[in-house]
């Protein structure tokens, strides 16, 4: 067990930084959001609903033992992320142990090392550990790899099979992938030739349906399932996809969770070439167990495929369990007198190529930063525009955000934030401006562009064209939208939907009054405007 420690404590010394990093991205919504975070979720809500019920679109997604550790986290550590950070460090470390033990039975103590340091150091295993939303996916690995662990026995008992069942839900309810990880046990009975012992897939089959039985009786139903709206584009550049993946199992640089799909550019077919060329050598020459282990990789890029296509990214972690098929398959091609030592050799270029990517993930603006510079494109520079307008960076922001509205296609998440920006630093008819111009470059129904647009029109006086844009009116309001409708309601003498969309739109009701009254004022001059009140 010496290598084992070995690798443990190497990982712990490489990966102890995350100790320093803080939330990002999805961490906001699921853990530090005043009303949707893990703060403000119950038993019920973490059971029954959506990983995403909170949001206007659902994800498709049911987590509730990923949810229910963050629960714990809060519980432990309250607001200080290095907590989540460690916790999350622990599941890899869990995923270390149990890799190592699967691998060790057919392979040997050295080959075993070796595969393991692999998976335990490669560039794009970085993300799942230092990105706590990602973190189901090294609790659906650990947990699927203990219960295949302990039915590997063909005789194993009852008790066995039972822990097995649970943990073997267990690892579907952290995440959907973990109905892969328990296709391991087959696979390798295949590999080692061994028949028999079938009570041990009713086991692992009576888990599934464990999990299948909570997802429909408790949680959001079997037909939920991710949207996929990226399918049409996946479908036109599949070509550039796959090579895209492929040739990240090769050559994971540069490393990025942000490379969207509709900015692909030329395909990387070398590196394609090569993760092709490679996986074939080790299919045809090392025998059943690398035939196993390549096909359970190749399988295993499908759910990072269904990812991508609803996300529109490729995301680093949606191909960290292939490189447990690579496991497999880099053990069986080495000879079992390997040394432990060459586990070093591989483990410290993968540990250099990889050691940068960890401080990425402290702030959402290092995360962005670090996006735009791997690999820039519309999609990165609205991203980084944003985090940099969050930041008080406004003259470096705005030229991102400028660049991002002209790609092809477009990016315009933030445009709505660029016309508040313009209006406040330059005045309204700079905003207006740039709403003309978002409208040329197809952005008008970008979000947050329809009320800041029709705002700054209303601030110059425009209530003609301000009108135009407003009309048909929201079916719901929202922040950017609150003060050009409710003063165009009011001017109508509709306070009745001025007051419905006041209450629902949030932000501060002093803050609103202030401003709608202001435009009342500029539009009725010569007779006592109407008050702007929310509430009766």
């Amino acid at each position: 067990m010496r290598p084992l420690l070995l690798l443990i404590t190497a990982a712990i010394i490489f990966y102890l930084p995350v100790v320093d990093l803080g939330f990002v991205s999805d961490d906001h919504g699921l853990i530090t959001h005043p009303t949707t975070g893990i703060a403000n979720q119950t038993l019920g809500s973490i059971f029954g609903d959506d990983l995403w019920h909170f949001q206007e679109s659902q994800s498709g997604y049911y987590r509730p033992l990923m949810m229910l550790s963050l629960l714990a986290d809060h519980t432990l550590f309250g607001d200080w992320a290095g907590g989540y950070h460690l916790h999350s460090l622990l599941w890899h470390l869990a995923c270390i142990s149990l890799l190592f033990g699967v691998l060790r039975r057919p392979f040997g103590e050295g080959s075993a090392t070796v595969a393991t340091a692999m998976f335990a150091f490669h560039p794009l295993v970085i993300e799942q550990v230092c990105f706590i939303s990602a973190r189901n996916d090294s609790m659906a690995l650990a947990l699927g790899l203990t219960a295949v662990a302990l039915t590997m026995p063909r005789n194993a008992s009852s008790r066995r099979c039972l822990a097995a069942s649970v943990l073997a839900a267990s690892a579907c309810l952290s995440k959907e992938t973990g109905v892969l990880v328990l296709c391991l046990l087959p696979l390798m009975d295949w590999a080692r030739q061994k028949k028999g012992g079938w009570h041990r897939y009713g086991a692992l089959t009576a888990g599934v349906v464990g999990w299948l039985y909570i997802r429909e009786m408790m949680g959001p139903g079997l037909l939920h399932s991710p949207p996929m709206n990226g399918a049409a584009t996946i479908q036109a550049e599949k070509i550039t996809v796959l090579s895209t993946i492929a040739g990240k199992l090769v050559w994971p640089f540069p490393l990025t969770d942000s490379i969207h799909i509709a900015y692909l550019g030329t395909p990387p077919f070398p590196a394609a070439a090569a993760a092709v060329f490679l996986l074939a050598f080790v299919a045809f020459t090392g025998g059943r167990w690398a035939r196993m282990g390549v096909g359970f990789a190749v399988v295993a890029l499908v759910p990072g495929l269904l990812a991508v296509a609803s996300r529109f990214l490729i995301g680093e972690r949606y191909l960290t369990l292939a490189l447990i098929g690579i496991s497999f398959a880099i053990a069986a091609i080495l000879p079992r007198t390997t040394k432990p030592i060459w586990a070093l050799i591989l483990a410290l270029p993968l540990a250099w190529g990889g050691h940068g990517r960890i401080q990425d993930w402290s702030t959402d603006l290092t995360l962005a930063r670090s996006a735009h510079a791997a690999h820039p494109t519309p999609y990165t520079a609205s991203w980084l525009g944003h985090e940099l307008l969050r930041a008080g960076e406004v003259k470096r922001a705005l030229p991102l955000l400028d660049t991002a509205t002209k790609g092809t296609p477009p990016t315009c998440d933030f445009s709505g934030e660029w016309i508040r920006t313009v209006r406040i630093e330059d005045g309204p008819a700079a905003a207006v401006a740039i709403g003309n111009l978002l409208w040329d470059r197809r952005c008008a129904a970008a979000p947050g562009v329809r009320g800041e647009w029709a705002h700054s029109l209303l601030l110059t006086g425009d209530l003609q064209m301000a009108t135009r844009i407003m009309t048909p009116p929201p079916a719901r309001c929202d922040a950017s939208l609150v003060i050009p409708f409710m003063t165009l309601a009011m001017l109508q003498g509709n306070n009745a939907a001025a007051r419905k969309c006041a209450m629902g739109a949030g932000g501060e009701p002093e803050d609103i009054l202030r401003e709608v009254n202001v435009l009342l004022k500029r539009f009725t001059p010569s007779e006592p405007p109407p008050e702007a009140v929310i509430q009766d």
